[in-house]
């Protein structure tokens, strides 16, 4: 997992590719998660969690299956997160870029 900062300030993002088994932990502490850039078509249907370590919890994101390429963003604020940002995974999960803080 690689992170790479993106225009606007303090916003960070992380690629997952995809098939990534996962879950993904993006963030492990207490953060903000602005929303999902999908970079390829896969038939999974990934969620993004309020959680440090696991892919359980809250739900704080969800892409549908076969989500087209292009974002999927949250509200224009973010989601807070208390425990952190983990993404589920999957063999058949898309690949996709993490917006965070």
């Amino acid at each position: 997992m690689s992170t790479v900062n993106v225009t606007q300030a303090g916003v960070n993002s992380t690629p997952i590719a995809a098939g990534a088994l996962g879950p993904t932990v993006i963030k492990a502490t207490p953060g903000t998660f602005y929303g999902i850039l999908v970079t390829s078509v896969g038939a999974g249907t990934p969620q993004v969690f309020d959680h440090a370590s696991a892919a359980s919890g809250t739900i704080i994101g969800a892409l549908v299956a076969s989500a087209p390429i292009g974002p999927v963003m949250g509200p224009t604020m973010g989601v807070k997160c208390s425990n952190g940002i983990t993404v589920s995974g999957g063999a058949t999960a898309p690949a996709m870029t993490i917006f965070w803080n």
